[in-house]
């Protein structure tokens, strides 16, 4: 599953930040109840993804595979969402860089801010957040896909992109490199104290709840002093209503769902915003940005090389 191209459409589910695209929410053939918490911190899943195993994951891939190299494409039909979206990342972002207001601690909120050094793109798809959102603000990028078509149009666009006076950001800051990598999110494996940011857009929904927990865990241990990691996806109005898609094997759910997760994998919501300019009738988008509970001045143990 790729993370940047996500199977996630505006609204739909799936936008992809590539990768995921926005749906129109489910109907109720398409609907699966999840448990109320129990008294640990167990995950709490639908069962159709967890009782299909690797299945799952490989019908996902096999469906991008046949989705065009395109913002249409990855976007699900939706190409015209592509700029306001961009625009409420830039917008969600502002305030958390060290050299921005408040160095970046929301007034006391964080103990640091955020640098611009090296970003990840999960489920980069086509590189579309990556070229026109994380360029400006970040020196470097990783970028990290599982359709080799896709992660090849994302490396020939961008190489584009990049070439002549373009190689210095509007703000300033000078793109050095790109690393690209071949991956599903549930198996990848990123580094310890790599990164300054991990954002993760329409593409969590390929993920179980048990991976999704164990991918947030390894992003928590990726990330340098003041680093984050960003969640932004379509939820579902009901809390315990997970919304499946067959088609490409992806799943929406409910804030409260995403918060349940969330505090398993040890973090802590710092910012929250609903994404605006896009239109009726589907999904509500929404970013979060969080740490480690401890303040992101350390990560979990175990993960990394």
């Amino acid at each position: 599953m790729s993370s940047g191209q996500s199977k996630s459409r505006p609204g739909s589910r799936k936008t992809r930040s590539t990768q995921s695209t926005l749906k129109q929410p489910a109907t109720q053939s398409q609907v699966a109840h999840v448990p109320q918490p129990s008294s640990s911190s167990q995950a709490h899943v639908s069962p159709s993804p967890e009782s299909r195993g690797d299945a799952w994951y490989k019908d996902a891939e096999r469906y991008w595979a046949n989705i065009p190299a395109t913002v249409d494409g990855v976007l699900g039909g939706f190409a015209s969402l592509s700029d306001p979206d961009a625009r409420g990342n830039a917008e969600f972002v502002v305030d958390l860089f060290a050299d921005g207001p408040d160095g970046g601690t929301l007034g006391g909120k964080r103990k640091r801010g955020m640098g611009r050094d090296r970003v990840c793109d999960c489920g980069a798809g086509i590189g579309r957040v990556t070229s026109t959102f994380l360029l400006p603000r970040f020196r470097h990028i990783d970028l990290v896909e599982v359709s080799q078509h896709f992660l090849d149009a994302a490396r020939e666009s961008l190489r584009e992109q990049l070439q002549g006076p373009q190689d210095t950001a509007g703000d300033g800051v000078a793109q050095e490199w790109l690393v690209f990598v071949r991956s599903g999110l549930q198996e990848w494996m990123p580094e310890r104290g790599r990164y300054d940011a991990v954002w993760c857009q329409w593409v969590l929904g390929h993920l179980t709840d048990a991976d999704l927990v164990s991918f947030f865990r390894r992003c928590l241990a990726s990330l340098r002093p003041g680093g984050l990691l960003f969640v932004k996806e379509n939820l579902t109005p009901v809390p315990d209503r997970v919304d499946v898609d067959e088609e490409d094997s992806s799943v929406t759910r409910s804030e409260v769902h995403f918060k349940r997760l969330f505090a398993e994998a040890g973090l802590r919501v710092v910012k929250e915003a609903v994404q605006t300019g896009f239109p009726e009738g589907i999904y509500a988008v929404k970013t979060f940005a969080l740490e480690g509970k401890d303040g992101g001045e350390s990560g979990s143990e175990g993960v990394g090389r």
